[in-house]
């Protein structure tokens, strides 16, 4: 029984023009910073097989000119933008708190029960998700990919990896700009996935 296994760096995009805003369809460029962010967290680090990105351009922009830059083929799934968060899309907490306290404190305690406000269903968006992640070691076997994504997209992936009920996944803080390391080990009988660190 043949036995592979895949390296998978997660990095959240940047910080943007939107600052603290619920931004999940609604797009918003890098800041200077935010580039400095990512660029830091991979660093000259030029060995990886593939570059995946959502379409977004907060993370597409940085993808696409680490991928050219090093030569490296990029590949665009829109299965990895983030989830889309209705009525609050650009809007702060404190803005939304001001409108509806009571929907807004509802869904950082149960988003599965209480999604945004017209926002996509949180279950949906995970299985999206999970539908395009777990593809990847059948794509790329024993190879290193690098996947430029949101913090949701992110969130969604490690509850999985974790086992951890997806009510609580806003309990896993992805800094802007963090990068995350899964193993994953695969043979015939399953996946063995480990978490190497997170928001390095």
């Amino acid at each position: 029984m043949e036995s592979k296994s895949l390296s998978i760096d997660l990095l959240r995009h940047g910080d943007t023009t939107a600052g603290a805003s619920f931004i999940g369809s609604t797009d918003a460029a890098l800041i200077a910073e935010g580039w400095q962010q990512m660029q830091q967290a991979v660093g000259d680090h030029v060995h990886y097989d593939a570059v995946i990105s959502s379409p977004l351009i907060r993370c597409h922009a940085f993808a696409e000119r680490f991928a050219v830059k090093n030569k490296i083929p990029l590949v665009v799934e829109d299965n990895f933008r983030e989830i889309f968060f209705g009525e609050w899309e650009g809007m702060t907490s404190e803005s939304v708190w001001e409108k509806d306290s009571e929907a807004l404190l509802a869904f950082w305690q149960d988003p599965i029960k209480y999604p945004a406000t017209g926002g996509e269903n949180i279950e949906k968006f995970h299985q999206r998700v999970l539908r395009t992640f777990l593809q990847l070691p059948d794509r790329y076997p024993n190879q290193q990919i690098l996947v430029v994504a949101h913090g949701g997209t992110i969130r969604s992936i490690l509850t999985w990896l974790l086992g951890s009920n997806l009510r609580h996944s806003n309990r896993i803080n992805i800094a802007h700009g963090g990068l995350s390391r899964i193993r994953i080990a695969y043979d015939d009988d399953g996946f063995y996935p480990v978490l190497e660190f997170l928001n390095r």
